[in-house]
């Protein structure tokens, strides 16, 4: 369509994306978390946000792969041969459809006849059923944060996955059900690790740079500075969990969960403003 519009071709970058548009979004929502409802409700959240991911990704995995495979359904080609899906693609495709859009949720909790603004709806949700709005925001910033990092471990280990071809004979199809089932438990397995080590790689970034903030009496008279540092602090966890080949999104994450709790009472005023609007 937009080649249609102006006549010239745009081509999405995915690491523009991943590396520019995406950790300051993901270090937002953690650093603008209500802690006291998050962790107050924290076993709610995490049976929503990662075991409910989880059971969504494995199950529209194994719906998708029997479906390729199924001689009812399938993809056919211009020529008529059928397409199946592999095992990769299959879960690719779970990943991204794990996905949930909390927004929409919670604007659809109690709607306001004064509240013309979606996000003025939201906050008013969220101080009228403070239990569900909390569970609901946590459960889709882990769910972001998890589909996300689901769909990074499926594609990083394209080459490990076997991409073996699904429209072959029942009998080697039947063979390579056991290993695409050890193939998804070393993947949740995977991203279990990646989930913990990056969540200690953000709380570690975070609490030094608080210890920073904290130790330099000289930065209080400078907001600009004291935005700078955290900002810059924010994507140190993002660069050093990329660098050891785990999550960046889940660490800038809980670096600014970290940084909320700890950095926050060592700004000031005017660098506590400006975090928040910015």
């Amino acid at each position: 369509m937009v080649n249609y519009g102006v006549g010239q071709q745009f081509d999405f970058n995915a690491d523009v994306f991943f590396y520019v548009v995406l950790p300051p979004i993901i270090f937002h929502q953690g650093y603008a978390l209500k802690k006291r409802n998050f962790f107050k409700y924290f076993h709610y959240i995490f049976s929503f946000g990662f075991l409910g991911t989880v059971i969504q990704f494995i199950t529209i995995t194994v719906l998708a792969l029997y479906a390729s495979n199924s001689q009812y359904m399938s993809i056919l080609r211009d020529d008529g041969v059928p397409i199946g899906l592999s095992l990769h693609e299959c879960m690719l495709m779970a990943a991204v459809f794990s996905a949930a859009d909390e927004v929409a949720t919670l604007s659809l909790i109690k709607q306001p006849l004064l509240c013309r603004d979606a996000w003025e709806r939201q906050k008013r949700n969220m101080a009228e059923f403070p239990k569900l709005s909390a569970v609901l925001f946590g459960e889709g910033v882990l769910n972001d944060a998890m589909s996300i990092l689901l769909f990074q471990t499926v594609q990083s280990g394209e080459e490990s996955s076997g991409d073996s071809s699904t429209t072959a004979t029942a009998t080697a199809t039947a063979a390579s059900s056991s290993q695409s089932g050890l193939g998804l438990l070393g993947l949740l397995a995977q991203a279990l690790y990646i989930l913990v080590s990056a969540a200690g790689v953000g709380m570690g970034s975070g609490l030094m740079i608080s210890k920073l903030l904290k130790s330099l009496d000289t930065l209080k008279s400078s907001p600009v500075r004291q935005v700078a540092i955290l900002m810059l602090g924010g994507y140190l966890s993002f660069s050093l969990s990329e660098a050891l080949d785990l999550s960046g999104i889940l660490a800038v994450f809980f670096c600014g969960l970290t940084l909320s709790h700890y950095a926050w009472h060592s700004l000031g005023e005017n660098a506590q403003v400006g975090t928040i609007e910015s």
